[in-house]
């Protein structure tokens, strides 16, 4: 049966429901949908499981178009323009991104970049999680400036001639002990066979 208390806790009439015993039992809307203050209760439940759904799948979105960014080139060094393609994935939300970073100058770099997440944006109820994001950055470099060590055509052309003489020297090397080797072989045997030869006198006698 359905019960309406007669005491008033906290602003409010408790109600329940209770067996033939008169125990306490769960309370059941059924054939009927129950309102409190004109909403429907189960469609209020309905929509937030709904919600909490597709802001986890945002999430998770937005957690794969940060990867995505995160793959992108933040500074240029060998170039005055590097460009990247990156790729983000979180718990089933797939994400790519497109980006570029340039070299102003000496002291300044420029970053930009922008993701993108297959599947649409999600909307939670009070908003919405899109499915792009763009970034741009700047890198300042304070203090002094390490130049880094390049090799001048000037320096090449003359290590490229060093290496080149090393080279036949090297094989000149390499005859010289080919042409030893041999001799040493010839005289190995050639004493081999004045051995012999002493040996057989020595038999003979």
């Amino acid at each position: 049966s359905f019960v309406i208390g007669n005491d008033v806790l906290n602003g409010a009439h408790p109600i329940w429901a209770e067996d033939e015993n008169g125990t306490k039992i769960p309370l059941n809307i059924y054939g009927s949908d129950l309102h409190i203050n004109g909403k429907s209760v189960q469609g209020q439940i309905d929509s937030n499981k709904s919600n909490i759904k597709n802001l986890g799948e945002g999430v998770a979105g937005s957690t794969a178009l940060t990867a995505a960014l995160s793959a992108l080139p933040q500074t240029s060094k060998e170039s005055k323009l590097s460009c990247g393609v990156g790729t983000g994935a979180y718990s089933s939300r797939y994400a790519v991104g497109f980006g570029c970073a340039s070299k102003v100058n000496k002291r300044v770099d420029i970053n930009a970049g922008g993701s993108y997440v297959f599947g649409g944006s999600k909307s939670y109820g009070g908003g919405t999680l899109d499915s792009g994001v763009v970034k741009a950055g700047f890198v300042f470099k304070l203090g002094e400036l390490n130049k880094p060590t390049q090799i001048s055509m000037k320096d090449k052309k003359v290590m490229a001639t060093k290496i080149g003489t090393l080279t036949d020297k090297n094989e000149k090397l390499q005859n010289k002990v080919s042409t030893l080797m041999a001799r040493l072989e010839r005289l190995e045997k050639i004493a081999s066979r004045d051995i012999k030869s002493k040996d057989l006198a020595l038999i003979k006698n």
